[in-house]
């Protein structure tokens, strides 16, 4: 009933949970450290050098919506150009499209 989506590093969740009492259930998932000693392949948000932060998906999304692109279109380049997951870039256009 009160999915939500949230990514960032532990203390980023720490900082973000001190401030507002998560809905619902919580499911956390933990990226270990890859052979290379990085975050698990594909996890952009995981802190690693060239991360994607929630803030640099909101921008982005932002800006597509304001030209013009439709949520769908919008979460859908996000996906591909920064490396985001469709369904939360989705997620995101939405709740942003629904602002403007």
């Amino acid at each position: 009933m009160h999915e939500e989506f949230w990514r960032g590093t532990l203390a980023e969740a720490a900082e973000a949970f001190t401030h507002r009492t998560p809905r619902g259930e919580i499911t956390l998932v933990v990226a270990g450290v890859g052979p290379d000693g990085g975050f698990g392949e594909g996890d952009v948000a995981a802190g690693g050098a060239g991360a994607l932060s929630g803030d640099d998906l909101e921008a982005a999304l932002a800006e597509m919506l304001a030209t013009g692109a439709s949520p769908s279109d919008a979460a859908r380049r996000a996906a591909k150009e920064l490396g985001a997951r469709k369904k939360e870039a989705y997620a995101l256009a939405l709740r942003l499209a629904g602002k403007l």
